[in-house]
């Protein structure tokens, strides 16, 4: 029977690339991990790594113990979650992905709250672009993902979606005090553009729109950081298109004023909350999904919400 501890120690060197920095955050002796690593080899006759002066890399046979060890460890944290769970939520781990525009003013604000409910669980958050979320939920590194614009594999199941309109940003302008709205042309040809990149799901889609009504963009500024773009327009170098939430609290401070766009597919943007298909969630996930969808203000759009954050995992009709 394949040892647990022996495949805890082989995701850590897989995660790190080496025994001694694996051996370092698990605070253990590196001698520990190699006997592990060489009974784990020897059970399952096959090599693991490849071994070199600048550290281990794993073989094709590796790879495909990384997604069973990943699986088996989420799967007995979970456990470990629901009895904790059986004695009130004491403890645990909660681990989260997000896309940038999410965190401010939804993630951390969820946060604030679960943890005031459940000080002893403890929460992991990585951020990134809406790929990066949902490869994290595929891959089980992650339980909860908050992405954006719902365009989700097979593997990834949408539990709740909320309305996330996409608007120009920039610092306030007497100019637009009565319009109201631009068009996306008449937004290009207002004020020098700052945009996200490739890796965001917006970026995509504003390109995607840009070459369908003939449009040339020009942004002076790309980057992959929600700081900067919103730091370009508080500072009145120009405008930026990003949704109200990843703003928000820039607007009501008066630093910046969102602008709608009155093209339908900008309209039409959304937050979505993901789990893997199949995954049943731990009940520190269950309730900080609770928490998100409170705190994203927003209508689900049937039948998404009908499955319910009780039911994730479940199998129902919108799997």
């Amino acid at each position: 029977m394949i040892d647990y501890r022996a495949l805890q120690y082989f995701n850590e060197v897989a995660n790190c690339g080496s025994i001694r920095s694996a051996a370092d955050r698990l605070h253990i002796a590196g001698s520990a991990i190699s006997r592990k690593l060489s009974l784990l080899e020897m059970e399952l006759g096959v090599r693991l790594f490849t071994r070199s002066k600048v550290g281990m890399a794993l073989t094709i046979e590796g790879e495909a113990c990384r997604k069973f060890a990943r699986t088996m460890t989420f799967e007995l944290e979970r456990l470990y979650s629901e009895l904790e769970a059986l004695r009130e939520l004491r403890s645990g781990c909660v681990r989260i992905a997000s896309v940038q525009g999410a965190v401010a003013d939804v993630v951390i604000r969820a946060i604030t709250r679960f943890r005031a409910e459940h000080p002893r669980v403890k929460v992991e958050l990585s951020v990134g672009s809406a790929d990066d979320v949902l490869e994290a939920v595929e891959d089980r590194s992650a339980e909860v993902g908050i992405g954006a614009n719902g365009k989700h594999s097979k593997e990834v199941r949408t539990v709740f979606r909320a309305a996330a309109p996409v608007c120009a940003i920039m610092a306030p302008d007497p100019r637009l005090a009565t319009s109201g709205q631009l068009t996306f042309k008449e937004l290009l040809g207002f004020a020098p553009l700052a945009l996200p990149d490739q890796s965001f799901a917006i970026r995509r889609q504003i390109d995607e729109y840009a070459n369908s009504i003939d449009a040339e963009l020009d942004p002076i500024l790309v980057t992959n950081s929600i700081e900067a773009l919103r730091a370009f327009a508080r500072q009145g170098l120009g405008a930026t298109i990003l949704p109200e939430l990843a703003v928000r609290d820039d607007v009501q401070s008066g630093r910046l004023q969102t602008v709608p766009l009155s093209d339908p597919i900008f309209k039409e943007a959304s937050h979505d909350i993901v789990t893997a298909k199949g995954r049943q969630l731990s009940p520190a996930a269950r309730e900080f999904v609770q928490l998100v969808m409170t705190t994203l203000h927003a209508d689900a759009t049937p039948p998404l919400a009908v499955a319910g954050v009780d039911q994730v995992g479940a199998a129902s009709p919108a799997d």
